[in-house]
């Protein structure tokens, strides 16, 4: 079966995040939909061909080698550039969310007793 090429569409959104678009407004600019703008992680991101085309644009090499000469020589300021290729490609992420689900989090909230001694005591919520 003949490999399948990527889509202008593809293209597009990857040259808009290349130039510091986010996820969302990339999408949309490169014409996709609404609702897919809205999961751009687990639509246009998911599939072979972004992965793909991903790897043509941004080799690890290039990232990596960017990274080497700024430390090396520092000849100019590329942080911003470094920064969104790594983002892409994954080698870090925007954002980490950690929720508990709307559980309460039970923990320990400490006062000082006697602040000489430096001994604490844990205090509900409720004592309060």
């Amino acid at each position: 079966m003949p490999k399948q090429e990527p889509s202008k569409k593809l293209k597009r959104y990857i040259d808009n995040r290349l130039n510091g678009t986010d996820k969302q407004t990339a999408s949309l600019k490169a014409d996709y939909s609404v609702s897919t703008s809205k999961s751009v992680k687990n639509s246009i991101e998911s599939t072979k061909n972004y992965e793909e085309l991903l790897n043509e644009y941004l080799p690890d090499s290039l990232i990596l080698g960017a990274l080497r000469d700024d430390i090396k020589g520092k000849p100019r300021f590329r942080a911003t550039e470094i920064n969104i290729a790594s983002k892409i490609k994954g080698m870090q992420s925007d954002k980490l969310d950690i929720t508990s689900n709307g559980n309460v989090i039970k923990g320990f909230n400490f006062i000082t007793n006697n602040p000489q001694k430096g001994s604490v005591k844990p205090v509900n919520k409720k004592d309060e």
